[in-house]
């Protein structure tokens, strides 16, 4: 992979993760007013700057592509679901889960040593 692609994904990753941070302190909340300054804050669990489930998900998949795995391997795949599962029973995930995905997981967690 050339320099060139590498920065792009870091920059591509870095302003998923500031752009989620971000969003944390709004999220379910109603619609800002055009004039309301958007301000790095908190809201419950979370601190002001502090990334979501969606951002600990995204990097647990980034992780394995940056091994150079091809994604729609099987190994690839498995390795992604253990780094998701890592997530899962990490105390980050006692924060904040989506909806969707506290339904997905609970299948795949009595796999988990």
């Amino acid at each position: 992979m050339s320099d060139t692609m590498t920065d792009r994904l870091t920059g591509m990753l870095v302003g998923a993760a500031c752009g989620d941070a971000l969003g944390a302190g709004y999220e379910f909340g109603p619609p800002l007013l055009g004039s309301e300054p958007v301000l790095m804050r908190g809201q419950g669990q979370f601190a002001a700057g502090e990334w979501t489930d969606d951002t600990a998900q995204l990097i647990a998949i980034a992780q394995v592509a940056a091994e150079g795995h091809d994604l729609t391997s099987p190994q690839a795949q498995d390795a992604v679901c253990g780094r998701l599962l890592d997530w899962y029973y990490s105390p980050a995930r006692l924060k904040d889960i989506g909806i969707h995905s506290s339904i997905v997981f609970p299948f795949g967690s009595s796999n988990h040593s």
